[in-house]
């Protein structure tokens, strides 16, 4: 029965699609031919690419897509027909009947999206209408009709990709096909040409003549006549290559359609990377972050060079920017995270779909606000409670203190460091307290939303259901743990506070214990942004992450987190004791060194595969082709920071076989690991530029969006300031016999001046870089995402 049903198909169309042949049909074997020619007819018109919503003009045939134009029966007799006067299609599509309840969920799932009931009058079943059930707005890159049974409206052209599925919208009272009836909207979507295997005519495709990147944010297949491949997903552009698709027809030529989800609107102020919430907190905390560090670098560089260690201030910032600034890089990961998410489940559309909710951006928007409040509280907090402390100096002593002496001077004053009895301390530290619970709660409600997110339920329908892809669910294991272990580390510093001001010990052993484990933490903020650019470049790309690649994303996660458990229970498992030294210098003697060092082997086997799986993720980014800029971008920076981390690693392993020595080497790289901490956070900004440029694709140039070029000199000088801000800092390193653990510059000054100001020099290039890329993100538009007038565009 179904090869006749087939067959009838054929011969039905082939007819010129006569409406007498929906009769024979219904006598020859009822319904389920007629739904099947219904169906089938449906798909072949959409393929001609004809515009359903008028009568074609005489003579007319620039409907037709060029893939039919002179091929094939149907478009032979499509194009006579035009010539001859035109076809009334939306006449014929009406008489034809396609009845709404015809429509299976087998033959939607079978039309990939190209015939559907996209939305319905009233959300809920009324006035005899059962399959009210949907939505009143429809989503539609087509045409739209309105109606129920056999009883229909005109097409109308979805503008937008969006309209109100109501009476008012077709036409008013005079348009209501069927009044005191509920009724509902149905999707007529229309795929079209939008790149070519070739540049030029050639192995029989004529039509070859189009670009090989078909900008598309919906789906796309590749094929020719009817040879053609599954649809597949495409969020902006995907290179119209047999690699990506397949190869449907081998030895012929093959160009590229798109179904777009929405007709795009990139004039739109909301057409946003990742909408106006979030992109806001994005901004939000690089602007925090970026500021903390600004003061604390002209701060510190007063004290150089007016000759004055560290005063208040100064130890309040570094204080901030130790533990606090560093929480930037994550929070930045968990809002790129919770886009792409939106963005994958709304099939590149999530404005369309209101994605994230309102509920996930506000929870997003609320982290980056505690966080800059907890910027400036933490900050006033150690400022009042140092200067309480250094009160019984005179004058400017406190600053002239030589660091022997200031170091010993605050760990005696450190039971009374947390417990001024001022009115100033006790406000700042609510207020710290406060921004801090805010924030905890906001991050770990962005993370749940995230995972729980879900498609809407028309894409559920007709792409199935989407599955968590890896580099979102490394993301959010990476972000619970780290600030898990934060937030922990937080309420044992808070407790310690307490028996310090009960008379006991400065720190305790949990304390110490979780400090280790959040330094063991440092990669995961890198890696987040890493595997959430990977993503993105990945889907401008048109293609999926490798199933290699996504295991060793996993291996990566997985190597670091066994390394956080050894640095935990290592110390418990050697009967280790903590000991602290006069100036404060906190240090563990293991009992059971055997244990000690079973653990120890764990760990440098977890850093071994860690940077391998590093260098697997550094090879995949670098080979993708889409914005080459950009990955190669995060590509260096990820190479400098990781690099940094691994020298630094290699010289403590060193010195724990050697029992001693490679002391100078260890404080040298500790500075430079203290000055690539910029690197997390220089990567987020940049994907977050590259991503609000992507939006305006196809751009003025009808390319792929991009920043625009000054902004990419910006990325470029930036990643330049910072190299140099490391050259400086080693060549500092190896000049002086003593240097600080500080965020990169030396505490004495001893340093010869011209290291000195090259290092200020690139430092002020750095910020003022960072600056240039942050007021791109609020200028950027489908004019300007060209890129154009870039001196070092890749």
């Amino acid at each position: 029965m179904s090869l006749i049903c087939k067959t009838l198909v054929r011969t039905f169309i082939a007819a010129r699609l006569a409406v007498a042949a929906l009769g024979h049909l219904d006598a020859v074997c009822g319904e389920r031919c007629t739904a099947e020619v219904e169906h089938q007819g449906t798909l072949l018109l959409l393929q001609t690419g004809v515009d359903v919503s008028r009568p074609a003009a005489a003579g007319a045939t620039k409907n037709i897509s060029p893939m039919h134009k002179g091929s094939g029966k149907l478009g032979h007799e499509l194009q006579a027909n035009q010539k001859a006067g035109g076809v009334n299609l939306t006449g014929m599509l009406t008489n034809i009947g396609m009845k709404q309840g015809q429509v299976t969920n087998e033959m939607i799932n079978k039309s990939r999206g190209n015939y559907f009931q996209c939305a319905s009058q009233y959300s809920e079943p009324t006035l005899d209408c059962e399959t009210c059930t949907m939505p009143t707005t429809c989503q539609c890159s087509g045409y739209v009709k309105f109606g129920y049974g056999d009883r229909w409206t005109d097409y109308k052209l979805a503008t937008n990709g969006v309209v109100e599925c109501d009476v008012s919208s077709f036409g008013g009272s005079s348009g209501d096909p069927w009044e005191g009836h509920g009724k509902v909207c149905m999707c007529m979507e229309q795929a079209t040409p939008c790149a070519s295997e070739y540049d030029h005519p050639a192995y029989g495709c004529e039509e070859c003549t189009m670009s090989p990147t078909c900008m598309c944010n919906g789906q796309a297949r590749m094929g020719y006549g009817e040879v053609w491949t599954p649809w597949r997903p495409v969020d902006g552009s995907v290179q119209c290559t047999t690699e990506i698709f397949g190869d449907p027809w081998a030895g012929h030529g093959k160009i590229c359609e798109c179904l777009p989800t929405v007709w795009p609107n990139f004039t739109s102020a909301e057409a946003t990377f990742m909408g106006a919430r979030l992109m806001r907190a994005i901004i939000t905390v690089t602007l925090g972050y970026f500021i903390a560090y600004a003061l604390l670098a002209v701060v510190r560089s007063q004290s150089q060079l007016t000759g004055y260690y560290p005063g208040p201030i100064e130890r309040a910032l570094e204080s901030t920017a130790e533990s606090v600034a560093y929480l930037a890089p994550m929070l930045i990961a968990i809002y790129f995270a919770v886009s792409k998410r939106a963005q994958t489940l709304a099939a590149g559309n999530p404005e369309v779909h209101e994605m994230p909710a309102e509920w996930l951006q506000y929870a997003c928007g609320f982290s980056a606000g505690a966080y800059c409040c907890l910027l400036v509280c933490h900050t006033a907090f150690e400022w009042a409670c140092l200067e309480s402390s250094t009160t019984a100096l005179p004058g400017s002593q406190a600053n002239l203190m030589p660091p022997s002496v200031r170091s010993l001077s605050a760990h005696q004053h450190n039971q009374q460091h947390h417990f001024a009895q001022g009115n100033t301390v006790r406000v700042w530290r609510a207020f710290r307290d406060a921004s801090t619970i805010v924030m905890y709660v906001a991050v770990a409600v962005s993370i749940i939303g995230t995972l729980c997110m879900q498609e809407p339920e028309d894409i559920k329908i007709r792409l199935g259901k989407t599955p968590v892809r890896a580099t979102t669910v490394c993301t959010m294991i990476l972000a619970s743990v780290y600030f898990i272990l934060y937030s922990v580390l937080y309420a044992l510093r808070s407790n310690s506070a307490v028996v310090r001001a009960e008379g006991g010990p400065t720190t305790s052993f949990a304390t110490e214990v979780l400090k280790l484990a959040t330094t063991a933490m440092n990669f995961a903020p890198m890696l987040c942004v890493l595997f959430m650019g990977a993503q993105y470049a990945a889907d401008w790309d048109g293609i999926e992450l490798s199933p290699y690649m996504s295991a060793w994303m996993y291996v990566c996660l997985a190597a670091l987190l066994v390394q956080v458990v050894c640095v935990i229970i290592a110390p418990y498992a050697s009967k280790a004791e903590l000991q602290v030294s006069p100036r404060g210098d906190v240090d563990f003697k293991a009992f059971h060194q055997e244990v000690f060092v079973v653990f120890s082997i764990l760990r440098w086997m977890a850093m071994v595969v860690l940077f391998v799986g590093i260098g697997v993720t550094f090879s995949s980014l670098w080979r993708l082709k889409t914005v080459p800029l950009m990955t190669r971008m995060l590509f260096r920076l990820a190479v400098v920071y990781f690099v940094a981390y691994l020298l630094l690693w290699a010289a403590i392993t060193a010195r724990q076989l050697n029992e001693g020595g490679f002391l100078r080497a260890i404080r040298t790289l500790t500075l430079a690991k203290n000055t690539v901490v910029f690197c997390p956070m220089l990567s987020g900004l940049f994907l977050a530029a590259f991503a609000c440029a992507h939006r305006y694709s196809p751009n003025a140039l009808g390319e792929v969006g991009v920043p625009q070029g000054y902004v990419q000199d910006c990325m470029w000088v930036a990643v330049v300031a910072l190299a140099v801000q490391l050259l400086m800092v080693v060549a500092a390193g190896t000049a002086s016999n003593w240097m600080s653990n500080g965020q990169g510059a030396s505490e004495k000054p001893g340093i010869p001046v011209i290291l000195l100001a090259g290092f200020h020099l690139a430092m002020l290039v750095l910020y003022v870089s960072v600056v240039a890329v942050i007021v791109g993100l609020f200028t950027v538009d489908s004019l300007n995402a060209t890129g154009e007038g870039a001196w070092f565009a890749a």
